[in-house]
């Protein structure tokens, strides 16, 4: 559900939220922190294959996961957005947790010094 706040849109707002908005004022809708987003890449074998698949499909992120077991390379991949680095685990289902792993990716938006992109670097600095 979309409403209309002001010139903005904010989908999460409810129309209780908004009546009180326009009658009182003083009131300040907060808008939603950023999340951070991660890439999910889920290895398994052969054999773990369909049971994997059908799991994801049950569980309701067929979709958004992509595939490289029809190319020999089974493994699923899918990008989360998330608060923190073990909540994007929860799309995996639970007897791969443990072989899987979250990355969380980020965008340059200029040219970054060699020294910033390498941890050792920062925490020597």
């Amino acid at each position: 559900m979309v409403r209309e706040v002001g010139l903005r849109w904010y989908p999460w707002v409810t129309s209780l939220t908004i009546g009180a908005r326009f009658n009182n004022p003083n009131i300040i809708i907060a808008q939603r922190e950023p999340v951070d987003r991660f890439l999910i890449e889920s290895p398994h074998t052969v054999e773990e294959c369909k049971r994997v698949v059908k799991n994801v499909y049950a569980s309701g992120y067929l979709n958004n996961f992509d595939w490289g077991c029809k190319d020999g390379v089974h493994t699923g991949w899918v990008i989360i957005e998330a608060e923190s680095g073990s909540q994007p685990l929860w799309v995996v289902p639970p007897f791969l947790r443990s072989k899987a792993r979250a990355v969380k990716l980020v965008k340059y938006d200029e040219i970054v010094d060699d020294d910033r992109l390498n941890p050792q670097a920062i925490g020597a600095g």
